[in-house]
């Protein structure tokens, strides 16, 4: 008997999520890392559902590159737990505001 059917949203932040975790390697990551995450791209995930496929790997590669730039902070103070701040500070510095030099590449959902 087949399992409940996962909402496609479902799916699409499970992926993101999952590649942010690879991209922290052994760091841990707090509830409020994985919040502050959310809080920045959560949304701009959901609207773009329809066209995950298109954007997927991307989105993906941009969230390990998140990941990875969160661990080496929380690394930095000492620690093997990405906390909220150390989240914040990573997405700040991959992509900061406009007109300042962006570490990423721009992605589909990115700020």
């Amino acid at each position: 008997m087949p399992g409940p059917k996962v909402a496609d949203e479902d799916i699409v932040i499970g992926q993101t999520l999952v590649a942010l975790g690879q991209g922290m390697g052994v760091a841990s990551p707090s509830a409020e890392a994985l919040s502050a995450f959310l809080e920045a791209f959560g949304d701009r995930l959901r609207a773009r559902v329809e066209d995950w496929e298109d954007i997927r790997l991307e989105v993906v590669e941009n969230a390990r590159q998140i990941g990875r730039l969160a661990a080496g902070l929380a690394d930095a103070d000492g620690s093997t737990s990405v906390g909220r701040a150390h989240m914040r500070n990573a997405i700040r510095t991959a992509h900061p505001p406009k007109g300042e030099t962006r570490l990423l590449k721009p992605c589909p959902i990115c700020p």
